[in-house]
């Protein structure tokens, strides 16, 4: 009894010990959902090839950071190329800068 107490006890103290460990933490990221909420301050944590969580990070640990201060992290649905610059042909008289 006592041995399989043990090993219980040890199975939740290494689960508890890996939650707050992730692959790569993005931090401090302007995330943009796409749901058309406003842009909110968030760290993403991913393992292998899958967003585990979104939220504040600060006590969670990972061998690769990428600090995202001051850049958007918007989901591949997003489509962020634009043509901006069609008015130009509209006008002759606009000049490339």
């Amino acid at each position: 009894m006592n041995k399989l107490l043990s090993i219980l006890l040890c199975s939740i103290l290494i689960s508890a010990c890996n939650q707050n460990r992730y692959d790569v933490i993005i931090r401090n990221a302007l995330v943009v959902d796409g749901s058309g909420a406003v842009g909110y301050q968030a760290d993403v944590g991913i393992n292998a090839d899958t967003i585990a969580i979104i939220g504040d990070l600060s006590k969670a640990v990972s061998t690769h950071v990428i600090d995202a201060s001051g850049l958007v992290l918007a989901p591949g649905f997003i489509d962020t190329h634009s043509h901006h610059d069609r008015g130009m042909f509209d006008n002759a008289d606009m000049i490339a800068l």
